[in-house]
């Protein structure tokens, strides 16, 4: 029998008449069921899937997420999401996109959940992001890694460099690729997978949907594989319920044992259900998922077959221990146009034009118009934005349609910005993790401007032609020794070597913002030296990019006359309707990156400009906020304050922000801010709690707090207020906890209540006390122990003797036998050493 009394190896959960433990290390799962858990029932999901981020670096058309839900997403709201989750029962979580390696912090995000929770951590990426490094520092801490395999993702690649790690597979099946199942599934497992999934396809493309004759064809597949470590999607389940299964299904388990939460904070069933239930607070995602469990609702995509489980195989799981290994799983391009003109001076005046227009783009995003501009259009991507607009405009064309916008980068997703620049007599643009660049717009920017040319490539590039003169030995050897490992590597970017003219483009024209790669995309090469003629035929990851790094090289290596230039053939461009316009620059003013613009600013327009941002305030901006001396932010932050608070601006947060970042140097400004913010019952009253206690001693801080519980009747607004004021570590608000229960309803939930008493650093007496009195208090306390087992003990706090420890603890499992109590006072006991007098 398995030993679950171990705290850092198994989660425990309620399920409907079992009880389910869950070791995160190996993904070993147990479900038991016998007459002692008969009433049981599930009370919290298994797993929330967690979709961090809308961009990915592939746009593939069959993928789940709502591309028009923006991201509000950060790593501390999640990590604190998930300490809760993990309390209420949680096992795991699975992180998705978009593509989370594009999320900021993700890594450090991991880090710090598998420190602070007893989660099992999993996530799913389209592998192309993925480095040794990267790997390296995951290790042990992500139960599983899965890779999406698609065509253009060189998943080979990414499973074998994830050799060793507990590493498995996403497949689509679809009518085109059914038959090849078992050469895949070999493939996939030879490479360096664990597992594979299969997935069918959910969405209005009724190609991609499998029909009667492929299912056949899946069944016969699946039977003949057995043997191999295979998964299903389980939305297959009802039309191949006859194949070995581990349990009989009653139902796809969506909004039951599983749970979704998107980008833009909202809960779905699944992750392609047409619901989409917006949250804010930790209580209402707990109230959402009661009501989506008990309604088990179906979607209206294709593909969806909730309606056809069988509810009589709920009862077909009786008595017994069952035993698997298994963990969870969420699922999660570059993009190329160039326009050739007659001249190369129209290019790159072509080229200036699309840059800066990249670079307005970008600006408005981050900038707090942007921010208001995203929410009241709903968008993510979509649509095109101000900017974009007024390009258009300018050009003689109209940039307005839904769809058409520039689509590769979500504030704080990390992505580089669009690159676009001149190869001879050609314009290149190009985005590596793009989700979309839309082609009609500038197909009609470049006809307006005497393109006669176009050509559009989603995961492809056009070849580089180089011609020069001279002749090097040594260089021509070493473009012949890395186009050799080129060609002998699975794919051109898995060749180590950097290439002769450097991994990088270290030329100006692309900033460092951009994407800079200069190696080749294909090993699709030509190399000919005739007398002292050089030819070079090449395809790069970033053509511009690539086409300047070799020109500089060839340069440097004695070539002469090297003339760069995009031979490949390309659509005829039809000239626009109308007189040709001259390429429009200089159109959105001063488009330098923030952080050269602050270089110049002064502390008062430092803080200015900080206080137009309402939140994602920029790192640069942040950092020069961090150069002013405390007393002068204060000084400087209080004035601006009052000064746009009388022209009718809410700037509370970044008050509050600056207050907390100031401590005592801001008290005065905290005395005279938060009378005012209580009057007004502000929406940011629990924000303030945080930077009263950064301000003011621990005493004044919690009497003011007081004064804003005294004004709050409402039974669940108070609870949000209690809650705030663990933020002020004040032994103060045990006092308040236990008047709170002595009110309490009987069926009230405790899983939140031990982060709050264990912040307000509750100590041993109080901690005996409650253990003592029965529920609810005791499970309270045993939830703070088990938070300084976590954490560690705070200041100032008597270990009691080992002794006494065993004894309260005991006497606790006596009066409350029931499996969460007993289980949590033998993962302490094990833990005991951490907690009591050596």
């Amino acid at each position: 029998m398995i030993n679950t009394t171990d705290s850092r190896r198994w989660g425990l959960q309620t399920v409907d008449h079992g009880l389910h433990a869950f070791d995160r290390a190996s993904g070993q799962n147990a479900l038991i069921r016998n007459r002692h858990t008969a009433s049981l029932q599930r009370t919290a999901p298994r797993v929330l899937q967690i979709g961090l981020l809308t961009p990915c670096n592939l746009h593939c058309d069959f993928c789940y997420r709502d591309t028009s839900a923006p991201s509000r997403l950060d790593a501390p709201f999640v990590i604190e999401l998930l300490a809760r989750a993990a309390q209420w029962g949680v096992l795991e979580v699975a992180f998705g996109g978009g593509e989370p390696l594009l999320f900021r912090g993700f890594v450090e995000m991991l880090e710090e959940l598998h420190q602070a929770t007893p989660l099992g951590i999993n996530f799913t990426t389209n592998g192309t992001l993925l480095t040794p490094d990267l790997l390296a520092r995951l290790s042990g801490i992500v139960g599983e890694l899965r890779v999406s395999a698609y065509a253009d993702n060189h998943y080979r690649r990414s499973l074998r460099m994830a050799r060793g790690m507990n590493v498995g597979v996403n497949w689509l099946v679809t009518p085109a690729n059914v038959g090849m199942i078992e050469p895949f599934v070999y493939d996939f497992l030879e490479v360096g997978a664990r597992n594979v999934l299969l997935l069918g396809y959910k969405g209005k493309d009724s190609l991609l949907h499998l029909r009667e004759e492929d299912f056949a064809l899946l069944k016969e597949t699946v039977s003949r594989l057995q043997h191999l470590p295979l998964r299903l999607d389980v939305c297959w389940y009802p039309r191949l319920a006859d194949l070995p299964h581990l349990f009989a299904r009653s139902d796809c388990g969506a909004g039951d044992t599983f749970l979704v939460i998107t980008p833009d904070r909202a809960v779905q069933p699944c992750s392609f259900h047409h619901e989409r239930i917006p949250f804010e607070t930790f209580e209402d995602l707990q109230a959402i998922y009661a009501g989506l469990r008990s309604r088990r609702p179906a979607t209206t995509t294709p593909g969806c077959t909730r309606a056809e489980f069988s509810r009589a195989e709920s009862a077909s799981l009786s008595v017994g221990v069952w035993l698997w290994q298994g963990r969870a799983g969420n699922n999660s391009g570059d993009w190329t146009i160039v326009g050739r003109f007659r001249e190369a001076a129209e290019a790159s005046k072509a080229a200036e034009a699309l840059r800066e227009l990249a670079r307005a783009h970008e600006a408005f995003l981050a900038s707090p118009e942007g921010s208001q501009w995203l929410l009241a259009n709903e968008y993510w991507g979509n649509k095109p934005t101000p900017p974009l607009r007024k390009f258009g405009e300018a050009h003689g064309f109209d940039w307005t349609k839904d769809g058409d916008g520039l689509w590769w980068e979500e504030d704080g997703a990390g992505a580089p910005v669009l690159t676009a620049g001149a190869v001879g007599q050609t314009v290149v643009v190009y985005h590596p993790y793009c989700m979309g660049l839309p082609e009609e717009p500038f197909r009609k920017f470049f006809a307006a401007v005497g393109a006669v040319e176009f050509g559009y490539w989603q995961y492809d590039q056009p070849h580089v032609v180089a011609h020069a003169h001279g002749n090097n030995p040594a260089a021509l050897t070493a473009i012949r020794e890395y186009l050799a490992l080129v060609d002998a590597a699975q794919y051109a970017s898995e060749a180590e070597t950097p290439p002769p003219w450097g991994a990088e483009c270290a030329d100006g024209r692309v900033l460092d913002d951009e994407d800079r790669s200069a190696r080749l995309e294909k090993d699709e090469s030509h190399v000919e030296q005739v007398g002292d003629r050089l030819t070079l035929r090449l395809s790069f990851q970033n053509t511009f990019a690539g086409a300047l790094a070799l020109e500089a090289w060839l340069k440097r290596s004695g070539y002469s006359e090297v003339i760069i230039a995009i031979e490949q053939p390309l659509d005829s461009l039809p000239a626009a309707a109308g007189p040709r316009r001259e390429p429009v620059t200089n159109l959105f003013g001063d488009l330098r990156p923030l952080a050269e613009r602050l270089a110049s600013m002064a502390p008062p327009q430092v803080v200015e400009t900080l206080f137009s941002f309402t939140y994602n305030v920029p790192d640069a901006l942040e950092q020069a906020v961090a150069r002013i001396p405390l007393t002068e932010l204060v000084q400087l932050g209080r004035a601006c304050w009052a000064r746009r608070r009388q022209q009718g601006t809410d700037v509370t947060m970044q008050a509050l922000r600056i207050i907390e970042r100031a401590g005592p140097a801001a008290r005065d400004w905290m005395r005279e801010l938060w009378p005012i913010l209580l009057a007004e019952q502000h929406q940011m009253l629990g924000l303030a709690v945080r930077s009263m206690a950064a301000a003011l001693s621990g005493d004044e801080a919690f009497a003011m707090a007081k004064t804003w519980l005294a004004t709050v009747s409402d039974r669940k607004k108070r609870k949000k207020c209690l809650q705030s004021f663990a933020n002020l570590h004040h032994r103060g608000t045990i006092e308040l906890v236990e008047q709170w229960w002595a009110a309490a309803p009987a069926n009230e939930a405790t899983l939140d209540w031990a982060p709050i008493a264990a912040m307000s650093e509750m100590k041993w007496p109080d901690i005996s006390r409650w253990l003592a009195s029965g529920r609810p208090l005791s499970l309270i306390a045993l939830g703070v122990l088990e938070q300084y087992v976590q954490r560690g003990l705070p200041p100032g706090y008597v270990r009691p003797s080992r002794h006494e420890f065993r004894r309260v603890l005991e006497q606790c499992k006596l009066q409350d036998p029931a499996p969460r109590a007993s289980s949590a006072v033998a993962r302490l006991l094990e833990s005991e050493a951490k907690l009591t007098e050596s």
